[in-house]
């Protein structure tokens, strides 16, 4: 059987173009994620205003999570097109020839391995085991309050618990994102790939044509 060939996709990314401005959009995500714990809670939080959902701090982690993961295609993609950007980065990261082994580098970055972990078992429940960062699980909970008037009111939270050969911690969702944010940039920059925000053409006339 004849290997699927890739077919770019770009014109139905709604703007993703290159893997800036996915971390750009990372970093928006970063910012929602921000705000969302810093939110008052609220007994129900409708989702027609969605910073007051109760959930949405757990979401926005998992969003975050898995874009900071999703930055390796991206870079993948712009090393298999660019041999000599390829032998810099493998100069970098370690020696690597197959997208599978590019990945298991990135890994050895605990935060990105966090992101991975949080990213695989978000989108699929399950994940290949073993896992690079042995002992890592999140936690989420629930902190309830009660007003003057005895109204309850919830507001979630989470962590990510590390345990790998640095010794146990922990840190937020955010932070390991936060890192994985800064630490692509760091990356990107010791590779020579030079930031580049490309703009997509006009937006067609929406309902043109209706009578």
């Amino acid at each position: 059987m004849s290997k699927q060939r890739d077919i770019d996709a770009t014109d139905r990314s709604l703007g993703l173009l290159t893997v800036w401005h996915v971390l750009l959009k990372l970093e928006w995500e970063l910012a929602v994620l921000a705000r969302l714990d810093q939110e008052a809670p609220s007994l129900v939080g409708p989702l027609s205003d969605p910073m007051k959902f109760p959930l949405g701090v757990l979401y926005a982690g998992i969003n975050a999570a898995s874009t900071a993961w999703s930055v390796t295609d991206w870079v993948w993609r712009d090393l298999e097109e660019d041999d000599d950007l390829k032998r810099v980065a493998a100069a970098v990261l370690g020696t690597f020839i197959t997208k599978n082994e590019f990945q298991i580098l990135l890994r050895k970055v605990h935060e990105l391995d966090v992101c991975h972990q949080i990213c695989q078992a978000a989108k699929h429940r399950k994940m290949h085991a073993p896992a690079m960062t042995i002992g890592f699980s999140t936690e989420a909970w629930m902190d309830v309050y009660t007003n003057e008037q005895d109204v309850l009111t919830i507001r979630w939270s989470s962590l990510a618990n590390l345990n790998h050969s640095r010794g146990a911690s922990a840190t937020t969702v955010y932070s390991a994102a936060r890192v994985a944010h800064s630490w692509w940039h760091h990356f990107l920059g010791q590779i020579g790939m030079r930031e580049i925000h490309v703009v997509s053409g006009s937006a067609p006339g929406v309902g043109q044509g209706a009578g």
